[in-house]
């Protein structure tokens, strides 16, 4: 108490002057706020001249080391110096495991106009606008989509956004970063923007590399096959499982009930459209590929699947309905022909029938007169 009381006595006679020093190289910095990463190091150093007792304050509170807040001080040996006619000696603040208590405003004279503060930032001190904490964003495809991280222990931070490794920058009717809450909107999202965004502090404003990791995500879009589809015997059989989703949705095919494995002799998985597994081949079908075949595509968000009826054909299925149209169309002309012809036969008959009486008396009387005369 006798050394607080003997400092505050000699504090009017000393002139300070504050540099710091922050990191394990204890490289000079004059801003007036300096962050450190908890868990950090960091050094306060301050030149004072005059002889006496010198101390160190927090908060306008002088600093008594101890196992608590594990500060430690050290000083040179005061030495004179010609250019200032005094004393001069340099203190030394260290903090070798940095926490929330050393946030604080930092001089080496309660009484002098030169301090530095310091804010210990955690590395979680970034908060992401998350559907779930550590589950990211779902994105909608047609929908905007809003990304944002709040940097509440350094207000006037702003955060360097990335997306996959590489830098975002905004683009015209589609992308705005939006500097005064850090945030960045997508007016139309598609599956071409999901993906892993990356809001990092800048470094210009924090010496500390902190960051938060935001994956968007999309559900699984499946285009639906056809309940049922015809093949003929002995032509390939081709099955496209035409799948979107991020992150790539992973395939699964099944005959039945049974699932195929890459590698199978007859019945092949090739990549289709940039997805792995999206198209099942078997070279020439037969009656025995007659089955349900099913396509299941599934990632760390969702999963769906669709199932097509396949129906196998022989060869020849086709030629028999064009043989019964010509079966069919001989029948007809056949009935056609014997109807035309018993008609014909019947004509003159009923040609004759169909005379009028008068015609019929003089007929009668002709055929009389040559049997006469033939007589």
């Amino acid at each position: 108490m006798e050394e607080i009381l003997l400092g505050k006595q000699l504090i009017p006679s000393i002139i300070c002057g504050l540099l710091c020093f922050l990191s394990a190289a204890y490289t000079t910095n004059l801003n007036p706020v300096k962050y450190v990463q908890r868990g950090g190091k960091f050094l306060l150093a301050c030149e004072v001249t005059g002889l006496g007792v010198h101390l160190w304050y927090k908060d306008g509170k002088p600093i008594v080391p101890n196992s608590v807040n594990k500060f430690h001080l050290e000083s040179d040996s005061p030495s004179y110096s010609p250019e200032k006619s005094n004393y001069v000696t340099i203190m030394r603040l260290v903090v070798d495991d940095a926490n929330a208590i050393h946030t604080g405003e930092y001089k080496c004279n309660s009484d002098g106009l030169y301090s530095h503060r310091v804010v210990v930032v955690t590395e979680n001190m970034i908060e992401t606008n998350e559907d779930y904490p550590g589950m990211g964003k779902i994105l909608t495809p047609g929908e905007p989509l809003v990304l944002q991280c709040n940097t509440s222990e350094c207000p006037h931070c702003t955060v360097v956004w990335l997306k996959d490794g590489k830098e975002v920058h905004s683009i015209e009717d589609h992308l705005e970063i939006h500097e005064k809450n850090n945030s960045i909107t997508i007016m139309h999202s598609s599956y071409n923007d999901s993906g892993v965004y990356v809001c990092a502090i800048d470094r210009k404003q924090l010496d500390v590399a902190l960051n938060a990791t935001i994956v968007v995500q999309s559900k699984i879009k499946l285009d639906k096959f056809d309940a049922s589809s015809v093949v003929v015997e002995g032509s390939p059989l081709e099955i496209y499982c035409n799948a979107k989703g991020a992150p790539m949705p992973y395939i699964k095919w099944f005959i039945g009930e049974q699932e195929v494995y890459d590698g199978d002799k007859r019945v092949k998985l090739e990549d289709h459209d940039g997805l792995k597994r999206g198209k099942l081949l078997i070279d020439e079908a037969d009656f025995d590929d007659r089955n349900h075949y099913t396509c299941e595509a599934y990632n760390q968000l969702d999963s769906v699947n669709t199932t097509v009826f396949i129906r196998v054909k022989g060869k020849l299925a086709a030629l028999w309905p064009f043989l019964g149209i010509c079966a069919e169309v001989a029948i007809l002309c056949s009935i056609i022909f014997v109807y035309e012809r018993r008609r014909s036969m019947n004509q003159p008959d009923e040609t004759e029938t169909d005379l009028p009486a008068d015609n019929q008396h003089q007929d009668q009387i002709r055929t009389g007169q040559d049997v006469r005369q033939r007589r």
